[in-house]
């Protein structure tokens, strides 16, 4: 009976999180296509719910801190780099990211 208990409990974990991982690449996609028809502040909001189910997504992150910069807003931009690069350190295509948003902002030493 432990056994059985266990593994319900391991199979109810792994479909949360299958149903988790499952809404936030919706919420992703929903984001990017909100932000190709020009809906800025329905993509951010999209953006936010996804940061909001796993604060550790570099993709959301990264696409959050791109769309903060485009629409002029670079302190925000750079708060979310900065902790999407704590949360994701080996992250490549965010570090370069990061590094490139730094030098169009003339701060190439900060990244």
């Amino acid at each position: 009976r432990g056994v059985a208990a266990g593994r319900k409990a391991v199979l109810g974990s792994s479909r949360q999180r299958a149903r988790s991982k499952h809404q936030l690449i919706t919420l992703f996609l929903r984001a990017q296509s909100a932000q190709q028809r020009g809906s800025t502040s329905l993509a951010r909001s999209l953006l936010q719910r996804c940061l909001r189910l796993d604060s550790a997504d570099a993709h959301a992150a990264l696409a959050l801190a791109q769309l903060e910069a485009a629409a002029g807003y670079p302190e925000r931009a750079r708060e979310l780099f900065l902790s999407a690069r704590a949360a994701s350190p080996a992250n490549l295509k965010l570090a370069h990211a990061h590094a490139v948003f730094e030098a169009r902002c003339g701060r190439p030493a900060a990244a």
